[in-house]
């Protein structure tokens, strides 16, 4: 009976110390931060590492030096396929609508005493010719720039 209490014993011995291990948080891995220092705090976030764009030139299309009002035809021009850039500052209490045609049309809010600066991206499939349009109130005053 003795050999029986001390095997039943050694069985509770291992069940518990299995059950006991399972409860523990597992061990936390170390934690280097950005500089190769250990960081003290595992929970706190590391610094972000600044990714570097490689810089793309584009080619200036069209500009339109500060002027007020609407413009027929901001320039008429051939585009490849790829990323057209228009972009455009405004100011004065209004809305500024450019017409990329035959693409699509947009506007911009502009508002009064401040100037606002809007970057639009058009991502274009084939080569086309294109005609910038831009229209808008006497009061508000506008440049555009268009690149590729």
């Amino acid at each position: 009976m003795r050999f029986r209490f001390s095997f039943a014993m050694f069985g509770m011995a291992a069940a518990l110390a299995f059950l006991v291990s399972c409860g523990s948080p597992p061990a936390e891995p170390d934690a280097i931060s950005s500089e190769g220092v250990k960081n003290s705090d595992p929970l706190q976030p590391e610094k972000p590492t600044s990714l570097s764009l490689p810089e793309v030139e584009l080619k200036k299309l069209t500009a339109v030096q500060p002027t007020k009002g609407a413009l027929d035809a901001a320039g008429s021009f051939p585009v490849n396929p790829g990323e057209l850039w228009i972009k455009l500052n405004c100011t004065g209490d209004g809305i500024v609508t450019v017409d990329v045609q035959p693409l699509v049309e947009f506007d911009i809010p502009c508002t009064e005493g401040e100037i606002n600066q809007t970057e639009n991206q058009l991502n274009l499939v084939k080569a086309r010719e294109i005609t910038l349009k831009v229209s808008a109130p006497e009061e508000v005053g506008w440049s555009l720039l268009a690149e590729q």
